[in-house]
């Protein structure tokens, strides 16, 4: 906050959701309000509870950098295989 105070707001695990909205700085959206987290600041046991990955853009893009490097992996494999 802008004079560094402390709230706390209380929302079900169930009510975040991928904002609508092309907003900077806005992580997720709760009952009609949007929330912005560092997720950097996020302690690791705290972002799987909250499951922050299905909002942390980094978290997805090196999902799926590790997903294309198997599929190819295993695409090479199949190719050796046939020869």
């Amino acid at each position: 906050t802008l004079f560094a105070q402390q709230y706390e707001v209380t929302f079900p695990l169930s009510a975040m959701q991928e904002p609508d909205t092309m907003r900077p700085l806005v992580t997720w959206e709760a009952e009609g309000k949007l929330y912005y987290v560092e997720m950097g600041m996020v302690p690791k046991t705290m972002y799987d509870k909250l499951q922050l990955d299905r909002f942390d853009v980094q978290a997805k893009a090196m999902k799926h950098h590790a997903e294309e490097e198997e599929r190819k992996k295993h695409k090479k494999h199949d190719d050796e295989d046939e020869d």
